[in-house]
């Protein structure tokens, strides 16, 4: 098994400097620096207490960068050889670039829509990364990662409970933006865009709330696909995930995970070291693998020598005494012996292991029941009390069976048990009720005394089936 690497991850968004230490997969000790960053001579600074604070031993450092002067676009261009492609994105980041000196770029690709092709453009200064990379050099820091803010936004797609071939809009609130990310379960990018928030709650959520409807409309209608859900992560100025419900018609979920800045800098760390959106120098990435080709290189070379002469006083050995060298080798090819049973043993045990992540993969768990009840949960009114509720598959639909009690006042009891009732049948998952409450409720109630009328809570029973 490969061990997870010790790094340190820097976050550096708008001159706010924060350092945690990431070992074997744990997030361990934290640091945030007082002052704002802005200069090469600060992040050195900022880099030698981050490393006394945390108590770093480690070599690897890992950047997630967010500054106003750096661009993040999504761009549409027509189909293109790679090589043209390459020169069209030059000339842009050109173009397109709101600093001095030359600038540096990377880019990913995104699903093809109708006649085009999508790519989500990153543009940096150059003068940057080279700064960058010499405070790495001058505190004897290898750069492991040199990531855009815009980058873990998409990834984290990845994270959420939805299946591969899903297409979902993930909504999320960090370092004064709002990214409105588009993408398939397994993180394969349709495109993203950014807001700056407002301040008025009311005019806040209306505009991300059609912002949000205007994105999954352009996705059906650029892309041909249609977004099964939209997830909420992160909320500012107190606006929850359904306030945006009545602007569309699918499911919005919150995401389980409440993040902060800490844990996008985690996210930064996973990806992998060649994720396209990485701005470290490719030699300066390869710096490492070369030094220690260079070690090999030269061991190999001095075995091969020890090697030469051993094996001239090998031959000279085995004229003279046979038997003797054969029983010398005879440990030597023990062990290979039982080096090659256990190499056979391991790889018998990774095929089993193969076969049964298959297993588990083909097993899916739809998520409807999870959705359904995270809904039930938001909108049952609090004078109802469910005594059961039950979510049962039928072939391919899905039966709710739900039982409670309400107040005991007639009128109140009536309302709160309707409003329920709306809310199931009007709502996101259009429940086709086949059993109402009122028959049952009527006929307990008509059969109670009058003295007893107070203190009686009033049972309800109700069925059907989620669209």
């Amino acid at each position: 098994m490969r061990l997870k690497p010790t790094i340190l991850g820097v976050s550096l968004v708008h001159g706010n400097f924060q350092a945690l230490v990431m070992e074997k997969g744990q997030i361990g000790k934290r640091w945030e620096c007082p002052r704002r960053i802005e200069t090469p001579d600060h992040i050195r600074l900022g880099l030698e207490e981050g490393i006394q604070a945390t108590g770093y031993t480690g070599r690897k450092v890992s950047f997630l960068i967010e500054e106003s002067r750096f661009l993040h676009q999504y761009v549409q261009l027509p189909p293109m050889k790679q090589a043209d492609l390459e020169w069209h994105l030059e000339r842009r980041a050109e173009q397109e670039k709101v600093f001095d000196g030359p600038a540096v770029w990377r880019y990913r690709r995104t699903q093809t829509a109708k006649g085009t092709h999508g790519v989500l453009l990153d543009i940096w200064p150059q003068s940057f990364i080279n700064d960058l990379v010499k405070v790495c050099e001058e505190l004897h820091l290898v750069p492991h990662q040199f990531l855009p803010l815009s980058a873990v936004f998409m990834d984290q797609v990845r994270a959420l409970p939805v299946e591969t071939e899903d297409v979902v809009l993930l909504v999320s609130y960090i370092a004064g933006k709002i990214a409105l990310v588009v993408a398939r379960g397994d993180g394969t990018p349709l495109f993203d865009r950014f807001l700056l928030p407002g301040d008025d709650v009311a005019e806040e959520t209306a505009r991300i709330g059609k912002e949000i409807s205007r994105s999954i409309l352009y996705a059906n209608q650029k892309f041909g696909v249609n977004v099964g859900q939209v997830w909420v992560m992160g909320s500012p100025n107190d606006i929850s995930s359904d306030a945006f419900q009545e602007f569309v018609n699918v499911p919005v979920l919150p995401s389980p995970i409440v993040p902060d800045l800490s844990y996008w800098m985690w996210v930064g760390i996973t990806l992998p070291k060649n994720h396209p959106a990485n701005f470290v120098p490719r030699k300066v990435r390869q710096a490492p693998f070369r030094r220690m080709m260079l070690k090999v290189s030269a061991g190999l070379a001095a075995g091969i020598v020890l090697a030469g002469v051993s094996a001239t006083g090998l031959m000279q050995g085995i004229i003279v005494r046979e038997q003797g060298i054969v029983q010398a080798l005879a440990p030597y090819t023990l062990a290979l012996a039982a080096e090659k049973q256990w190499i056979q043993t391991h790889t018998t045990h990774v095929q089993k292991e193969q076969a049964r992540t298959r297993i588990i993969a083909s097993e899916r768990v739809s998520p409807i029941p999870g959705f359904f009840l995270g809904y039930l949960a938001n909108v049952l009114p609090q004078k109802l009390v469910l005594t059961r509720v039950s979510i049962t598959q039928e072939g391919q639909r899905w039966k709710m069976e739900l039982a409670g009690n309400g107040p005991s006042d007639l009128t109140m009891s009536m309302e709160t048990i309707t409003q329920l009732e709306r809310q199931l049948v009007d709502g996101p998952f259009h429940v086709s009720m086949t059993k109402h409450w009122k028959e049952g409720w009527l006929n307990q109630n008509r059969s109670v005394e009058p003295s007893r009328q107070e203190s009686l809570r009033r049972h309800f029973e109700m069925a059907g089936w989620i669209q």
